[in-house]
């Protein structure tokens, strides 16, 4: 049990701190080794033939701010184990053996491995100081009893604990919701709290769980060395290690939106390459740089990314859209016919650039989309201005605008209160009256929603 004394003595110092005059002036850093109990031994020479042998035991719990400021408050205290005093000497300094000096401490971490700290001890003895760590995070210097005092976590007497991850197999699909279980043997049988039972990933940095399970649904794709670190009440730690894989599920639903199939063009047009394509893992792949490429024939490059402008010779191609999410691809592919430009029939090429396909925005009529495209002649010439615009949906009229760039406002969800598709439409047409269009798809959901 705590004697009153020390209880206010840890009150005045938890005070002293909330009022801001227990806490040095300095730069603040990070350090969450500072955590666990320190022992040691101390002897305080009275005279040139007396003296005082103490143990002392000190414990620091370590806290970090929402900025990563670290910071450490402990308690402890100093047990007179052994004196050289005669017995007058001793009742003059009020010294027996088993008597109890407590302190209480706390400060911040000023860098990796320092402290400055302050604090009180017994009835009016202040602390104030640098404390140091050592590279492994075991020894602390601390500056105790009037001077820096070398301290252990390995002279507390406590054991380290052990460790160990249970799972069930090695190889998990991505996103299923799976988990790995975390087990510890502790000799002092003390509570391990959540913050101290960690699991880190080898490959995913910024993958960090806290307690005895882990879910492992948020894994990248790849192999993973998992990492359970447990760390006892005394500062002793022990690791387990598990190597697991993420199986990587290859993109789905790949649509090549523009050509069309079986579409002409002319040698030397401008085509528009306009695609789509999702992934289980990364989502949208059309927003990914490289992540669509277009070729023709034996697997001769036009372009990357969505929407993309080429030219093919004269001739009838396979076209084909490969998505890709780094560690495996799906293809689809169409035919066009390129002619010679003599043979005319051409139609003009029209690219949209806003909305991307498959956009979402909310339902409402201060919400407003952003349109914009741009077309060409057979002979590359810029036919933009020609472009008229068409908002279609299921059981309302159909809307126009014109020109390369507009804005599409008050697009509605479904009245029955449902998600509405409209179908955003680009024609252009040339100077022959040939016109060609391409589409997007937009999902006008019931909520207020702001432009796409």
């Amino acid at each position: 049990m705590q004697s009153v004394s020390f209880r206010i003595l840890l009150l005045l110092t938890s005070l002293l701190f909330l009022l801001g005059g227990i806490i040095p002036n300095a730069g603040a850093a990070s350090d969450p080794r500072f955590f666990g109990s320190y022992c040691g031994t101390y002897r305080e020479n009275m005279s040139r033939f007396d003296h005082i042998d103490f143990s002392i035991e000190a414990h620091a719990d370590y806290y970090e701010s929402h900025l990563g400021n670290g910071m450490v408050v402990g308690k402890g205290k100093a047990v007179v184990k052994s004196h050289t005093l005669s017995e007058r000497s001793a009742e003059r300094h009020n010294v027996r053996v088993g008597t109890e000096i407590a302190f209480v401490f706390t400060g911040i971490i000023t860098r990796h491995g320092e402290a400055d700290l302050k604090g009180l001890a017994g009835s009016q003895e202040t602390i104030e100081g640098r404390a140091t760590l050592s590279g492994n995070g075991m020894e602390l210097s601390a500056p105790l009893m009037g001077r820096n005092i070398q301290l252990s976590k390995l002279h507390c007497g406590n054991r380290a604990p052990t460790a160990s991850i249970t799972t069930h197999g090695t190889t998990f699909a991505w996103g299923m919701a799976n988990h790995l279980a975390g087990s510890l043997d502790d000799d002092e049988a003390e509570p391990f709290p959540k913050k101290r039972l960690e699991w880190t990933s080898s490959k995913d940095r910024t993958w960090k769980k806290n307690g005895y399970t882990a879910t492992i649904n948020d894994l990248s794709p790849g192999t993973h060395k998992i990492k359970f670190k447990v760390t006892d009440y005394g500062g002793l730690q022990a690791t387990a290690e598990k190597s697991i894989h993420i199986q990587n599920t290859p993109p789905g639903a790949v649509q090549i939106l523009r050509p069309h199939n079986n579409e002409e063009f002319c040698s030397g047009q401008k085509i528009t390459f306009d695609g789509w394509a999702t992934d289980m893992e990364s989502g949208n792949l059309t927003d990914l740089p490289n992540a669509l490429q277009w070729t023709y024939g034996a697997h001769i490059l036009i372009a990357t990314g969505t929407p993309a402008i080429g030219t093919l010779p004269a001739g009838s191609h396979t076209v084909t859209l490969t998505a890709s999410d780094g560690a495996s691809s799906t293809s689809t592919s169409i035919h066009v016919l390129v002619n010679d430009p003599s043979h005319g029939g051409c139609s003009p090429s029209v690219v949209i650039y806003r909305p991307v396909s498959n956009s979402v925005t909310g339902n409402g009529s201060e919400d407003c989309i952003f349109l914009s495209a741009k077309a060409w002649d057979s002979n590359n010439r810029d036919i933009s201005s020609s472009i008229v615009w068409k908002d279609s949906t299921a059981g309302a009229a159909d809307r126009t605008f014109n020109g390369a760039t507009a804005r599409a406002c008050g697009l509605h969800a479904d009245v029955g209160g449902g998600d509405a598709q409209h179908t955003i439409t680009a024609m252009a047409t040339d100077s022959h009256g040939n016109s060609s269009s391409v589409s997007r798809t937009v999902y006008v959901i019931p909520i207020a929603g702001g432009p796409i």
